[in-house]
């Protein structure tokens, strides 16, 4: 199972944009280092995982979202259907941070990113500044990745994550227990956005020989059996 990172921050990018990636992840070595922060983007997802589901555990558990907003960046439709969403409904939810840094001219006005302070001056994005600016940019904006992430452990509430997940496996036994050893996914986490969150336990749980299921995939309406 995946280890939570209580830190992580989510780069979100374009692929035509993986210079400002690197450059971002340069300035942020030291606070990585140093275990203030875990920084993840889609180069982390290793060769034949699933990295759809990788992309959604990192959204998961992100606590502060770094865009790189270029015209590449607002054309895909991948991160415009896949990452934004999620991102921008945790803001407004779950007080997630949302810093986008605008890397060149865009028309971001017209999308919802428009909403979020920028973290430097969009008349001025990195792409047109001088590289002893830009680093001034840079190192201002990593001291404010890392008061967001401090910000956020604050004011949430600890969870011990090994308790929590033994609560979950308890309440899934007895919640199963009571529908006559058998229920859907979704009843017993109530609803498809509990299934996509815990569906991993589900299938820890089917590994250690707890649950189990007739179909190949597991999905929401997949019928899951107490054992």
């Amino acid at each position: 199972m995946t280890t939570i990172q209580e830190n992580e921050v989510f780069i979100s990018y374009s692929h035509h944009d993986k210079k400002w990636l690197d450059e971002l992840q340069t300035h942020l070595k030291p606070l990585v280092r140093k275990g203030e922060i875990a920084i993840w983007d889609d180069t982390v997802i290793k060769p034949g995982a699933n990295w759809r589901k990788e992309i959604e555990k990192a959204l998961y558990r992100a606590k502060v979202a770094v865009l790189l907003v270029t015209p590449s960046f607002l054309a895909s439709d991948f991160i415009d259907k896949n990452e934004l969403p999620p991102l921008l409904k945790k803001a407004e939810t779950q007080g997630l941070t949302i810093m986008w840094i605008p890397v060149s001219a865009s028309s971001y006005q017209e999308t919802k990113i428009a909403d979020y302070q920028a973290a430097c001056d969009p008349k001025r994005p990195l792409g047109k500044m001088r590289v002893a600016d830009r680093n001034d940019v840079f190192v201002r904006i990593c001291s404010e990745i890392k008061k967001a992430v401090d910000s956020f452990s604050v004011n949430s509430p600890h969870v011990d994550p090994v308790a929590d997940l033994q609560s979950l496996r308890a309440a899934i036994r007895k919640n199963l227990m009571s529908r006559g050893n058998e229920a859907t996914a979704t009843s017993l986490l109530g609803d498809r956005n509990g299934f996509e969150k815990l569906k991993e336990l589900l299938e820890e749980m089917k590994e250690q020989g707890i649950l189990t299921w007739n179909s190949d995939v597991l999905g929401p309406d997949t019928v899951v059996l107490l054992r």
